[in-house]
């Protein structure tokens, strides 16, 4: 082999193989062009493409999860359970956000309820998706699904809890007004008696009353109607005769 190398030498020195050749001893060959020699850029590794994230608030993340794990789970009586809950949960965080000095009463449904909700909706998902069955397995689908009910029910329970304070003042406001209608005879029960009275005193008529009551009725029998009066009064000349 060093023969071989100092004969290639000898002809790369006389200008044989041209006044680039050289002998490459680490790759154990005679490189004729330098130039075609020179090793070929590293191409850089690309970067993994990242997945692009759901840049999403935490009220709407938790929306976000409760939707999803619903797209996991087949079945439509199922599903219409979990669409209640999704919907109760926003009108709950909806209220929250407008009202954040009633968060304290919302402590245990957040810290709680909520997230538990999720993981068993998310363990239903994924037992479902194994496609296996077993006791256990199918014991504890069931009582997730049995759950559900409940679930529903005091998440509405809460929702209606937030709302009883507002729900008592505008109670108050409707008695406040209806009483103040009244006073101003602005309501309709009032109008109706006040274009009775109206209509009567037009027609040249005004009932007559006392205070007792037994002699409210013979009062209002002996009394003419205003036409027979009307008609008395014509058989009477200016001297008061007849």
């Amino acid at each position: 082999m060093d023969e071989v190398y100092e004969t290639l030498q000898q002809m790369i020195d006389e200008g044989l193989f041209g006044d680039r050749a050289y002998i490459d001893i680490a790759g154990e060959c005679l490189v004729v062009d330098a130039a075609v020699a020179r090793p070929a850029p590293v191409p850089k590794p690309k970067e993994p493409v990242k997945e692009k994230k759901i840049d999403l608030s935490s009220e709407d993340k938790i929306l976000y999860e409760i939707r999803r794990a619903n797209e996991r789970i087949p079945g439509e009586e199922i599903s219409r359970k979990i669409d209640r809950i999704e919907e109760i949960t926003r009108a709950i965080l909806e209220y929250l956000k407008k009202h954040p000095e009633r968060s304290s009463e919302l402590h245990t449904f957040l810290d709680y309820y909520l997230p538990t909700t999720l993981k068993m909706l998310n363990t239903y998902a994924e037992l479902d998706e194994q496609g296996m069955t077993g006791q256990n397995i199918e014991t504890t689908k069931r009582r997730i699904e049995g759950i559900l009910d409940k679930v529903v029910e005091g998440f509405e329970l809460q929702l209606d809890k937030l709302y009883e304070g507002d729900m008592l003042d505008i109670s108050s406001d409707i008695d406040v007004m209806e009483k103040m209608l009244q006073r101003d005879g602005l309501s309709g029960a009032t109008n109706l008696r006040s274009r009775s009275v109206q209509a009567q005193a037009s027609q040249g008529y005004t009932p007559s009353l006392t205070l007792d009551p037994a002699q409210n009725g013979a009062s209002a029998a002996a009394a003419p109607a205003p036409q027979a009066a009307e008609q008395e009064l014509k058989g009477y000349d200016t001297l008061g005769n007849w």
